[in-house]
């Protein structure tokens, strides 16, 4: 996707926005005002809206850190590394943006709800590789890796939900307790 230094500006003030009010609620002439752009210039780079807000999900797509979890040192260590990690993440900006307009939209937005979904089995899949690996070096012993993947993951995402939902950061101490818990579990 190539784009003008125009376009990228009306995608990242469409992303604020979005996160900001709702995406149904930022109109074409919000944007053209908040970028100083007219909206005759708006449509000489998306012919409708509904191409800026595809445009803009692509955008957001493309938004990320690939950035590998080191697993040296005991699992605590790896699974405060991760959470960390994936805290990080989904709470800088512009990705918590862009999360937050996925989640917000998710029940009316098609594009949304698909996002929502692959940010969902992405999260799963990168906290069953990392308890796999803990299970498999014998840092953990996870019997049922679903069952803990789940439950794991789930209150990861609970932490960043309200972190990025509501600006709610949650103590250190609750995610250590979590993470400290979890390996006497597993021990």
């Amino acid at each position: 996707m190539h784009v003008t230094d125009t376009k990228q500006k009306l995608l990242s003030t469409m992303l604020l926005l979005a996160s900001r009010d709702g995406l149904d609620s930022v109109s074409l002439s919000t944007l053209a005002k908040e970028t100083g752009i007219t909206k005759a210039s708006i449509f000489s780079h998306f012919s409708s809206r509904e191409e800026l807000v595809d445009e803009m999900f692509r955008y957001g797509d493309a938004i990320g850190k690939n950035e590998e979890i080191s697993f040296d040192g005991d699992a605590e260590t790896v699974l405060s590394r991760a959470v960390r990690h994936w805290l990080s993440y989904f709470t800088t900006e512009p990705m918590s943006d862009f999360y937050r307009i996925i989640c917000q939209a998710k029940y009316t937005n098609e594009e949304a709800r698909k996002r929502a979904i692959s940010i969902d089995n992405m999260f799963h899949a990168q906290t069953q590789a990392v308890l796999e690996t803990l299970s498999e070096s014998g840092k953990l012993s996870i019997p049922e890796i679903d069952l803990a993947t789940l439950l794991f993951s789930q209150a990861v995402k609970h932490f960043i939900d309200d972190e990025v939902l509501t600006g709610d950061t949650e103590e250190d101490w609750m995610i250590d307790r979590l993470i400290r818990k979890f390996c006497v579990l597993f021990s």
